[in-house]
Parts: C-alpha cells; sequence; structure tokens
C-alpha cells in the first residue's frame, strides 16, 4: 500500500491536465530532486517517480489525477508534511484552471427570520360564513 494516495477528480480535459501534470512533475523534480518519466497515452498518461527515499507513479487522465508514493526511511517520517504540500500544491494548480461558475448576487440586505416575521402585516379576520340553508320540505301531493 503507498505511503501517499492523492486523487483530485476534474473536468479540464487530457490536454490542459496533461500541461498541468507536466508543470507539476517538473516541479517536483526541482523540488525534491526527483526523476519523473512522463509517458503520453491515448486515454491517459503515466509519470514514473522515482528519486532517493521515493517511488511511484502520477496517472493523468481527463477525469482525475492520481499520485501514489512509496516513501523509504529518510523520508517516511516527513509523510503528513509531504502529503499535505503536495494536495495543496495540487489542488492550487487544478484551481487555476478550473472553469468560473456565476456568482449569484447577495441581496441588499438579508432579513433575520424573527425581523421577516414581525414585518409581515397581521392576518385579517374575516366574518365567518353563514351556514347554506336548507331548502325547505316539499309538500307531499296525496
Amino acid at each position: 500500500m503507498p505511503d501517499i494516495h492523492i486523487e483530485r477528480r476534474h473536468a479540464l480535459g487530457l490536454p490542459l491536465a496533461r500541461q498541468i501534470a507536466r508543470r507539476w512533475t517538473s516541479k517536483l523534480e526541482s523540488d525534491f530532486s526527483l526523476r519523473c518519466r512522463y509517458e503520453e497515452g491515448a486515454k491517459d498518461d503515466q509519470v514514473a517517480v522515482s528519486g532517493p527515499g521515493v517511488a511511484g507513479w502520477v496517472v493523468v487522465n481527463a477525469r482525475f489525477l492520481q499520485v501514489q508514493l512509496d516513501l523509504r526511511f529518510p523520508l517516511i517520517t516527513l509523510r503528513s508534511m509531504l502529503e499535505r504540500r503536495i494536495a495543496s500544491e495540487l489542488d492550487e494548480a487544478l484551481q487555476e484552471h478550473a472553469p468560473r461558475k456565476a456568482v449569484a448576487k447577495k441581496p441588499a440586505r438579508a432579513v433575520a427570520p424573527r425581523e421577516a416575521a414581525a414585518a409581515k402585516p397581521a392576518a385579517r379576520k374575516t366574518a365567518p360564513k353563514p351556514a347554506a340553508k336548507k331548502p325547505a320540505p316539499r309538500a307531499r301531493k296525496e
């Protein structure tokens, strides 16, 4: 089982996800002195990651980006810190390219429920409806 497993879903498509992954893996190489061997595929890309104290891979496709790394002794003690840093860098990289959602305008002033209840006009009292009259009985013909 890998020591670090991170998966992020996205809707960027393979070409853009590929660009993000290439940029991110080059940052891994420079920041952590790792070797990343990138292999493009038709449906997904695989990146083999290796270095002192680290071995693993990254999978990139049109729907998700997945990182699995095994750490050896010197780095196993830094596992949680490395996992947080990798996750935050991936999140940042994916958020930069995520499509912007339309932001709904906020109302000018939100009314608290108590104020709304107090501001409602009191219900009007109406006179009760008169009971319906029963038709007079018909006289029988004998």
